[in-house]
C-alpha cells in the first residue's frame, strides 16, 4: 500500500470515528501536533528509528489532546505508520474543508505577493469555482522567474516565465 493510499485511509477512519461537532477541533489539535512535529529537533527525536515507540508515546500523551485524536495517534503509531502522520493530516484537512465546501489552491509566484493581489487571486478562482469558498496557501518560488502558478483540484495553471520560455525554447528547436 502507497503512503497516500495509507494516508488516505488512516484520515477516512478519523474522520468517521468523530463527531462531526468534534471534527473542527480535532482538526485544529492535529495541525497543532503537526505544527510540534515539524520542529527539526522534535522531528529529529520523534521520527528516528532508533526512538522507542514508548518515547513517541509519552511526547504524544505530553501534549493533552482530544481522546479520540489522542487514541488515534497511539493507532498510528502501534501500526508503526507515524512516517505517515503528514500526510494523514493533510487528508484529514481535505475531509473537513470538502464537508465545509472549501476547496485549497496553491498558489506560486517568484516574489512576495501583496494582500490585495492575494484577495484578487481568491475572489477571481472563487468565481471561476461558483462562489464556494477558497483557501489559499501561498508560496514563493524563485524557480518560476516571474508570474503564476496556480494549482487546484489536481490541475495546474501555469503561467510562469519559466514555462513560457521553455516552451518559447521548444517551438525554436522544432522548427525547420
Amino acid at each position: 500500500m502507497s503512503q497516500q493510499q495509507a494516508a488516505q485511509r488512516y484520515a477516512a477512519a478519523l474522520y468517521e470515528v468523530v463527531n462531526a461537532e468534534e471534527r473542527e477541533q480535532v482538526h485544529e489539535e492535529f495541525q497543532q501536533v503537526m505544527d510540534v512535529l515539524a520542529d527539526p529537533d522534535i522531528a529529529e527525536f520523534f521520527f528516528h528509528p532508533r526512538t522507542p515507540i514508548e518515547e513517541r508515546q509519552k511526547a504524544i500523551a505530553a501534549m493533552q489532546l482530544q481522546e479520540s485524536l489522542y487514541r488515534f495517534l497511539m493507532l498510528v503509531l502501534t501500526k508503526g505508520r507515524e512516517q505517515h502522520l503528514a500526510a494523514i493530516a493533510e487528508a484529514f484537512r481535505t475531509h473537513i474543508y470538502e464537508d465545509a465546501g472549501i476547496r485549497t489552491a496553491k498558489v506560486s509566484s517568484a516574489i512576495p505577493l501583496s494582500d490585495s493581489t492575494v484577495d484578487d487571486i481568491r475572489e477571481r478562482l472563487t468565481k471561476l469555482t461558483g462562489d464556494r469558498t477558497i483557501e489559499l496557501e501561498v508560496v514563493v518560488d524563485a524557480d518560476i522567474w516571474g508570474g503564476l502558478v496556480i494549482e487546484m483540484d489536481g490541475k495546474i495553471i501555469d503561467g510562469s516565465l519559466a514555462t513560457q520560455m521553455e516552451r518559447f525554447r521548444q517551438s525554436l528547436s522544432s522548427q525547420p
